[in-house]
């Protein structure tokens, strides 16, 4: 009974606190992207402009073949003061969506309460490591160099990142029993479909709202079926195929986006299309691509190293480093031709990846620190390993704090970094 109740006013004081935290947060983050859409003389650099136009039914330099946030900030349009608060309240509601639906998956898949707020938040404000110190070491750019979890400039990400989330973690449901559910020699139970269907309309949400996560993780899931098909003899084929139909609706929205973005010639008149050259834009961001990887991917990666079994038996934990790694070859060899060459756009399909591996690692430490904290006996080596690892995540949510920080004074997103804390800091007070 003490238990229980012990458990009930923990939930109410991390409900509590949830809630505080993300009225302050959700209100830091629209006054941002307010601003963004302002873009007040060279402050404040996004994406929004062009997003506004596109909203409006105005001609802009690029192509968005994947008409969710558009959409949506036109219908809210209708009863807002402006365009521009238009734009911010609905990238603002995606991305409050992606916090609740966050804190609602952390909460259904661990058995912690306030370290999931605490995730939760980090995982929305944590960014790549970053510092002057890197400029010497072949990292010139604080953000393009090696992209970031959180990039705050371009919206139609924001906006992706619940569908992402969503289509996300029900393929890995579909992946953990479509072999089952399809053979001819299991009954199952009425209604098992709805997954699929459910998987299949996230992943389709996520493709026209921004494609960048569909392409990296449609390979991931091609590789994961393919290897299970050769690995079974084809024995399994009946499975795979099923499976496969549930992809058709994403992959007709693939072609015709890509028949939009990378067919014929741009307003300047250069031809458009995809060309392969091993790390001909990224290269050009950063000399030392490895560091870029590690900066961007030092929680990650260490979680990775430290709990190595973990990606042999979890399904979703595998998944998610599948899907990085397909992304970060994608960067690598992948550009556009034209005039967006250096616009480094598969870069956003690395940053997908990035955010589901901070997000399936947390879910590991999570489940680690409860764990420990179970046991009658923890070694020091068990509870430093631990504590090594919630370090390394909390040096990227400070990392995080002071990129927000200088983007909220107006700073570029993609510049050099010469910024230092104390102009930070002297600047906001």
């Amino acid at each position: 009974m003490h238990y229980e109740k012990k458990a009930i006013s923990n939930e109410r004081t991390d409900r509590i606190i949830f809630i505080a935290i993300f009225i302050l947060f959700s209100i830091i983050t629209l006054w941002f992207f307010y601003k963004q859409a302002k873009h007040e003389g060279d402050l404040y650099p996004s994406d929004m402009e062009a997003y506004i136009r596109t909203m409006l039914g105005m001609q802009t330099r690029d192509d968005y073949p994947y008409p969710i946030l558009f959409k949506t900030a036109a219908l809210i349009n209708k009863l807002s003061p402006s365009p521009q608060f238009a734009m911010a309240f609905t990238v603002n509601l995606f991305n409050c969506g992606g916090i609740i639906l966050t804190k609602w998956l952390l909460d259904k898949q661990t058995r912690a309460k306030l370290l999931n707020t605490f995730s939760t938040f980090g995982l929305f404000i944590c960014s790549m490591i970053h510092g002057s110190v890197f400029q010497k070491l072949g990292i010139p750019y604080r953000y393009v160099s090696t992209g970031s979890p959180t990039p705050w400039h371009n919206h139609t990400y924001i906006a992706d990142r619940p569908f992402m989330l969503l289509a996300f973690v029900w393929t890995c449901y579909t992946l953990v029993s479509y072999e089952k559910d399809f053979s001819r020699n299991t009954r199952n139970e009425k209604g098992f479909l709805w997954k699929y269907f459910l998987f299949s309309a996230f992943l389709f949400l996520s493709t026209i709202t921004k494609p960048s996560y569909t392409l990296p993780a449609l390979f991931a899931a091609a590789i994961v079926m393919l290897f299970r098909l050769f690995r079974q003899r084809w024995t399994n084929f009946r499975q795979t195929f099923i499976l496969a139909l549930f992809y058709i609706p994403t992959l007709i929205t693939l072609v015709v986006q890509y028949y939009v973005t990378f067919t014929g010639t741009n307003p300047e008149g250069l031809e458009k299309g995809i060309g392969v050259a091993f790390g001909l834009v990224w290269g050009y961001y950063a000399s030392n691509i490895p560091l870029a990887i590690l900066l961007g991917s030092a929680f990650p990666i260490v979680v990775l190293i430290l709990n190595w079994n973990e990606i042999k038996t979890n399904t979703q934990y595998r998944f998610s480093w599948i899907i990085y790694l397909v992304s970060i070859i994608m960067a690598l060899v992948l550009y556009e031709g034209g005039s967006r060459t250096y616009d480094f756009n598969f870069l956003w399909g690395k940053n997908a990846g990035m955010f589901l591996t901070f997000y399936t690692s947390s879910i590991i430490l999570i489940n680690k620190t409860v764990n420990a904290q179970e046991e009658m006996r923890l070694s020091s080596k068990k509870c430093g390993l631990l504590y090594f690892q919630w370090g390394v995540f909390i040096l990227h949510i400070i990392m995080g704090l002071w990129y927000f920080g200088l983007l909220c004074l107006g700073k570029r997103y993609d510049s050099v970094v010469f910024h230092q804390i104390s102009e930070l800091i002297i600047r906001m007070v």
